[in-house]
């Protein structure tokens, strides 16, 4: 159809928010210290939430087992175990919403990076599956690089059967979702939830549209599609 049109959007912290994935893995962390380690799970669950607002961000495992004076040999198994748990996960209801409200007259998808594995389970706990017309994980695309590259943007764009010029993407990451989408020739509106959009460089040049929330898309990515230029809303 020459009129098709499409919108691909980034999973993590556009779709829903990745913070709902480290907390399953926290708790699932918790409990693990607790059986094994005879570790309070409540206080396993602060000291790792101590960490993600300090200054161990990245590394809160790490100043779990300093903290608790756990063996630091076991650190690699419970990174082990937030990546590879089965995570606890609900889409959020203007997510929801927005989809649903898409869906007539758009073909949707996602391309979302991280491990496939990983990212296949976050989106079976999501059920988001049903409300778009694919998933790709990006790095089960090309060499494996994942977004900005552009082969993910080209297999997406492929399960869709609808061409750049005729395709919006929806992302949080300047780099990896706004200049990888623009690097294939798709107009791009660029989420900048909770944050100032007139903090200078927020957004890449090539941004076409920002947005500080997904209900706006709908309306946003239509105005593109017409010719319509920047929008900062």
């Amino acid at each position: 159809m020459s009129d098709a049109r499409a919108l691909v959007f980034d999973l993590d912290d556009t779709l829903y928010p990745y913070r709902q994935f480290l907390s399953s893995g926290f708790r699932a962390v918790a409990s693990a210290v607790e059986r094994e380690h005879g570790v309070s799970s409540a206080l396993a669950l602060r000291t790792l939430w101590h960490a993600r607002t300090g200054n161990s961000r990245g590394r809160e495992v790490q100043h779990l087992c300093g903290v608790l004076d756990l063996p630091a040999a076991i650190a690699p198994a419970l990174v082990a175990l937030i990546r590879d748990h089965v995570p606890t996960l609900r889409l959020p209801d203007r997510s929801r919403r927005m989809l649903q409200a898409l869906r007539p007259g758009w073909r949707l998808g996602i391309l979302t990076n991280g491990t496939p594995e990983v990212q296949a389970r976050k989106v079976a706990a999501l059920g988001i599956a049903p409300f778009v017309d694919t998933v790709v994980f990006a790095r089960a695309c090309g060499d494996g690089r994942g977004k900005p590259a552009s082969d993910g943007f080209q297999r997406v764009l492929e399960h869709l059967h609808t061409p750049a010029g005729s395709s919006v993407f929806v992302g949080d990451d300047a780099v990896a979702d706004i200049e990888g989408a623009a690097g294939v020739g798709m107009r791009t509106i660029h989420l900048v939830r909770g944050r100032r959009t007139a903090d200078a460089g927020l957004s890449p040049a090539c941004c076409d549209a920002t947005v500080t929330t997904l209900l706006r898309v709908p309306e946003v990515a239509g105005r593109l599609l017409v010719g319509g230029g920047t929008h900062v809303v």
